[in-house]
């Protein structure tokens, strides 16, 4: 089939996949990388004056492959025979060097006003006692018992 179906709503519903679909995401996140590192936020997570750099192309391409993650399945031949799996000689055709995962090299640090569950203890009358913890900075937790 040609992707296009109708949902149970009556909307249309497309399927889109390959390179015409990918290319958008990787140039986007390639300029999402490049502001990372134009606003500050190399090497401590959070956008600093001091760090701003303008990177270079190379760069930005290297840290894109260095945090792509190898898709998982089967890819079937056309005649319906073998399957070979995605993730066997990377990069490949199929994938190129797979999924890119740009928090994975490019951490962030914690956002003010972060709601973070530690801890679910129950209290005496069955309920749940979940201690939360709000990041307002990197240097000072408040914690509550709810």
């Amino acid at each position: 089939g040609d992707g296009c179906g109708k949902a149970g709503d009556g909307s249309q519903v497309i399927g889109l996949a390959g390179t015409s679909m990918s290319a958008p995401v990787a140039a986007g996140t390639a300029a999402l990388v490049r502001q990372y590192f134009v606003d500050g936020y190399y090497p401590s997570g959070r956008p600093q004056d001091k760090d701003k750099v303008a990177p270079s192309g190379a760069l930005v391409k290297a840290i894109m492959i260095h945090s792509a993650r190898p898709l998982r399945g089967l890819l079937w031949d056309e005649d319906g025979g073998a399957s070979v799996p995605l993730h066997q000689h990377i990069p490949n055709f199929q994938q190129g060097f797979g999924q890119i995962v740009v928090g994975a090299v490019l951490p962030l640090a914690p956002q003010p006003h972060e709601t973070v569950v530690t801890a679910a203890p129950t209290k005496e009358d069955g309920t749940l006692a979940a201690k939360t913890l709000w990041l307002r900075d990197i240097d000072s937790l408040h914690t509550a018992e709810s």
